[in-house]
């Protein structure tokens, strides 16, 4: 057992030897336990964590629901109108829409345009350009309906460097014979509520075309602007040249944010849909941007506690880059890499195993001496019986 154990540490320790401290063939870049110098951390089990800086969300919109993220400061001195957008589609027809962009600035600003959600079917012939100061831009895109009729939903973003404003956008999206118009209001009271307020919405189906009373079935959906989908129902009406109503929707499932109600008629021979944007609070006296400011405050132990462990683990990283440094100064005449002084240690260690165990050899093999014992009648007796004839 002990000559296994010894086996085994040496065998360890040589591995180690070669595989902790090696270099970067050609380039001279210390790696230490695998972990290269050019890596930011050092324990590589720990995710980076951005810092957040809270930012207003953007007005007339927003983002998907909830307050999680990392939020971005808008750009400064950029304004963007519309400030939303809620367009109508077809399948098939391609339409098109632009938004206003202002430099209020004394300064130019350079932007990149982006879409998220809805890239496949918002596109921009120009996603990059300069705005000088105190002058505006007026900036196209085309919209390239689905095969699927639907509302879809995403947002427009403007960067420029480490800041970012953005819009949302919603598509509603019709196919087939328009023998029906759908509109979704809300109060503007009801524009924001509280969690588990119920929302309030007026729904307008108007028919087109010939005057008979048509069987429509209403889908209605609540979503957000990364299209996860949290109240689904159908209902079907009768309607003959118009027909409004009122309809409430229970709220209490939704965590504060920004929302889309819509609604999806489908009828025979075609389907027409609308849509409109509410934002949900926190209830009680708190509101969304406190609970932003919660769940900033915990991303910000995490960043803390993992800003912490990378801290420690650039310390012990230079701690044997700086080790490494000067055992490759003491072994500049030895050509390739540390892997080579690594042999050359494994095979020291092997030399010095085989030192201890020829020197002590006598006690590591010293056989145990054996006792024989005999049973006689209700004694023991450690003599052999054979001594006494």
């Amino acid at each position: 057992m002990k000559i296994g154990a010894v086996f085994i540490l040496i065998f360890l320790i040589s591995s180690v030897c070669a595989d902790v401290f090696s270099t970067t063939s050609g380039q001279g870049e210390i790696s230490i336990g695998g972990i290269s110098g050019n890596q930011t951390g050092f324990f590589t089990g720990i995710p980076a964590i951005a810092s957040s800086t809270p930012s207003p969300a953007p007005s007339g919109g927003g983002g998907g629901g909830g307050a999680g993220g990392i939020l971005i400061l808008p750009i400064q001195n950029l304004t963007v109108s519309p400030s939303s957008f809620n367009l109508p589609a077809s399948v098939g027809i391609t339409s098109s829409a632009s938004v206003v962009l202002e430099n209020t600035g004394n300064s130019d600003i350079d932007l990149i345009v982006s879409v998220s959600g809805i890239g496949d079917i918002v596109k921009f012939n120009q996603t990059s350009f300069i705005i000088p100061a105190n002058k505006s831009k007026i900036l196209n895109f085309i919209i390239e309906p689905p095969d699927n009729a639907g509302i879809y939903s995403g947002k427009i973003f403007f960067s420029s460097g480490n800041r970012k404003t953005s819009i949302p956008i919603v598509i509603n999206v019709g196919e087939g014979q328009s023998l029906f118009d759908v509109f979704v209001k809300i109060p503007q009271s009801y524009r924001q509520i509280t969690r588990g307020q119920n929302l309030v919405s007026n729904i307008s189906l108007v028919q087109k075309g010939a005057q008979k009373e048509t069987d429509v079935t209403l889908q209605y959906t609540i979503q957000d602007f990364e299209d996860n989908v949290y109240y689904s129902d159908l209902e079907t009406i009768a309607v003959l040249d118009e027909k409004n109503y009122q309809k409430e929707f229970n709220t209490s499932s939704l965590s504060p944010g920004d929302y889309i109600i819509g609604a999806k008629a489908i009828y025979s021979g075609g389907i027409a849909t609308a849509s409109s944007t509410f934002t949900v609070l926190a209830a009680g006296n708190e509101t969304a941007g406190e609970i932003s400011q919660k769940e900033g405050f915990f991303r910000g132990i995490a960043s803390s506690i993992g800003n912490a462990f990378k801290t420690v683990g650039t310390f012990f990283k230079n701690v044997f880059g700086a080790v490494a440094s000067l055992a490759e100064k003491l072994f500049e005449d030895i050509k390739g890499n540390f892997r080579a002084v690594a042999i050359i240690l494994g095979a020291l260690l092997w030399v010095v195993a085989l030192f201890f165990i020829v020197r002590f050899r006598k006690k590591i093999f010293k056989p145990k001496q054996r006792i024989n014992v005999w049973r006689y009648g209700e004694g023991i007796s450690k003599k052999d019986p054979s001594e006494s004839q």
